[in-house]
C-alpha cells in the first residue's frame, strides 16, 4: 500500500525540465525573425526611394506618395501577422511583432512632421490599423472555431511575454544611433544578435533555455551598440552639442537604460519560475 501511495505521490515540478511546449518549427522560427530584418529590409526600401527621386518614371506629383508607400509597405505585412496572431490565439513566433509594432505605433503617436514627404500629425487614431487588425482576426478565429482566447501561448511560458519586450529592441537600438554617421554595419550587427536570440527562444526545448537566450542576445547586442556610441562619441563635438562628447557619459547611459530595460525582460521569467514554486509547494502540501 505504501509503495502505491508513493506512484501517486505529486511530483514537485522541475523547472530545468519543465517543457510547456515543443520547441517552434523552423518555419516558425523564422517567422520570427521579421522585426529584427526590418533594418535591412528599410535599408533597400530606402535605397528604392532615393532612385524614384533619382531616375524618375512617374509623376513627379506622385513620387511623394509613392515613396511614403514604399518606406511604409513593411507595416501592412506586419499587421498582417498581427491578424493571424489573434486568429490563432497568440502563437509563439507572432510576439516580436507585437514588440515592434507597439513601440513604432506609440512614437506615431507623438509624432508630428514629415514622413517620406507627407505631412503627418499623430494621435490616438494611429491604432485604428492595430485595431482593425486585431478585429479582423478575432473575426476569422470564430468563424473557423479555432481561436482561443485563454492565454494559452502564454500562460505555461511567460518567456512569451519576455518576447513581445524582446521585439521592441530593434527599434530600441536605432533610435540609439540617431545623429550617428555611418552606422549601418553596427546596426546590422546588433540585429544579427538579437535574431541569433531569438531563433535560439524558439528552437529551445525548456523554459530556461528560452529565458538564457533571450537574456543573452540582449545583453550582447545592447552591449555592442553601448560600446560603440561611447567610441564614436568620444571626443566628437556636432554642431549642436555645447561640449565635446564623453565615453563614460555616454556609455553609462545606455548600461542604465540597458539594465532597467533587462529587468524589465526578466519580470516574465520570475513569474513563471514563481509560479512553478509554488505550485510545486502547493501539491506537496496537498498530498501531505
Amino acid at each position: 500500500m505504501a509503495d502505491q501511495d508513493a506512484l501517486n505521490l505529486p511530483q514537485p515540478i522541475d523547472l530545468q525540465n519543465q517543457n510547456p511546449e515543443q520547441p517552434a518549427s523552423w518555419k516558425e522560427s523564422f517567422l520570427a525573425l521579421g522585426p529584427f530584418i526590418l533594418w535591412p529590409v528599410f535599408l533597400v526600401l530606402g535605397w528604392l526611394a532615393r532612385l524614384l527621386f533619382e531616375r524618375p518614371l512617374f509623376p513627379s506629383s506622385l513620387l511623394p506618395f509613392l515613396t511614403f508607400s514604399l518606406v511604409m509597405s513593411p507595416l501592412l505585412g506586419f499587421l498582417v501577422v498581427l491578424a493571424v496572431s489573434v486568429k490563432r490565439a497568440f502563437p509563439r513566433w507572432t510576439m516580436p511583432y507585437w514588440g515592434l509594432v507597439g513601440i513604432f505605433f506609440l512614437y506615431l503617436m507623438t509624432f508630428t512632421g514629415t514622413i517620406a514627404g507627407q505631412n503627418f500629425n499623430g494621435g490616438w487614431w494611429v491604432w485604428l490599423p492595430v485595431m482593425l487588425a486585431a478585429g479582423v482576426g478575432a473575426w476569422l478565429g470564430l468563424r473557423s472555431n479555432r481561436a482561443e482566447w485563454s492565454g494559452q501561448g502564454t500562460r505555461g511560458d511567460w518567456t512569451s511575454i519576455s518576447f513581445v519586450l524582446y521585439g521592441m529592441l530593434p527599434a530600441m537600438l536605432v533610435a540609439g544611433y540617431d545623429e550617428v554617421h555611418d552606422s549601418q554595419v553596427m546596426i546590422l550587427t546588433s540585429m544579427l544578435i538579437l535574431a541569433a536570440g531569438a531563433l535560439l527562444h524558439m528552437r529551445s526545448s525548456h523554459l530556461w533555455q528560452r529565458a538564457l537566450s533571450l537574456v543573452l542576445g540582449f545583453c550582447l547586442g545592447w552591449g555592442l551598440a553601448a560600446v560603440n556610441l561611447a567610441n564614436y562619441w568620444s571626443g566628437r563635438q556636432e554642431i549642436w552639442m555645447d561640449r565635446p562628447g564623453d565615453w563614460w557619459g555616454t556609455l553609462l547611459p545606455m548600461l542604465y537604460s540597458g539594465g532597467i530595460m533587462l529587468c524589465i525582460l526578466l519580470l516574465p521569467m520570475l513569474f513563471s519560475v514563481l509560479k512553478g514554486f509554488f505550485l510545486g509547494r502547493r501539491r506537496l502540501g496537498s498530498a501531505s
